[in-house]
């Protein structure tokens, strides 16, 4: 049974920064200014790493937890 995952908004881990490079095939320390609210080079561009980052980290909470559980589900 998984009741719930409960914790605040996850945005980095060990090994973060190779799993978006392997995903999204650029660097992410480029950008690590718009995590706090500064824009790098544009506002579009920022808005796409933005958009990259909260995507990649998604993908690794469907893939390492939610398929995960359905795997010990089954």
């Amino acid at each position: 049974m998984v009741d719930s995952y409960e914790v605040a908004q996850q945005n980095w881990t060990e090994g973060f920064d190779k799993v978006f490079m392997n995903r999204r095939k650029y660097d992410v320390f480029k950008w690590f200014l718009c995590m706090t609210g500064q824009m790098v080079d544009d506002l579009e561009l920022s808005e796409r790493f933005l958009w990259d980052y909260r995507r990649t980290i998604a993908d690794l909470m469907t893939d390492n937890y939610f398929n995960y559980v359905a795997e010990l589900c089954e």
